[in-house]
């Protein structure tokens, strides 16, 4: 085989290539368990607080008949705290349910932003009455948070 380059106008430049390649190189391929499956967050998620690598854990496991394990939690746990305790880390997980709730989000506004973005404004509207609401109660009656024993 014989390359030959800049014969004709490259598809993406040359610097993207080249950072691809380097994130490429970087990011963890992930952890397989038995069955052969990687999670597509696997290797991915960070601790916001001590930076170190969350991994994902499975708990409340039940067995069912052949041989199959069924797990009724999964999460990653910040990895720092899982092998040096407190110490090292404060003891937070993110549920595996919360990050596809965030994959759903993220589908709906690649596939109708539109849609999307009137949800998003609605319930901004909703919870900013709610709260606009709360303080005019709060400023009818001022001292209704005050302990009895103030009047």
């Amino acid at each position: 085989m014989i390359w030959v380059y800049n014969t004709h106008e490259a598809i993406v430049t040359q610097e993207l290539w080249d950072r691809c390649r380097e994130m490429e190189a970087s990011v963890s391929q992930g952890k397989k368990n038995k069955t052969g499956y990687v999670n597509p967050l696997s290797g991915l998620v960070y601790c916001a607080d001590c930076g170190n690598k969350m991994y994902i854990k499975y708990n409340n496991t039940r067995h069912k008949r052949g041989g199959e394990r069924t797990y009724y939690r999964q999460n990653f746990t910040c990895g720092a705290y899982s092998k040096l305790g407190e110490r090292a880390c404060t003891s937070h997980y993110i549920k595996i349910d919360v990050l596809s709730d965030i994959r759903s989000k993220m589908n709906l506004v690649l596939t109708d932003e539109k849609r999307a973005r009137e949800e998003f404004i609605s319930r901004n509207e909703k919870l900013s009455t709610a709260e606009a609401t709360a303080d005019r109660k709060k400023l009818k009656n001022p001292r209704t948070d005050l302990p009895s024993w103030t009047s």
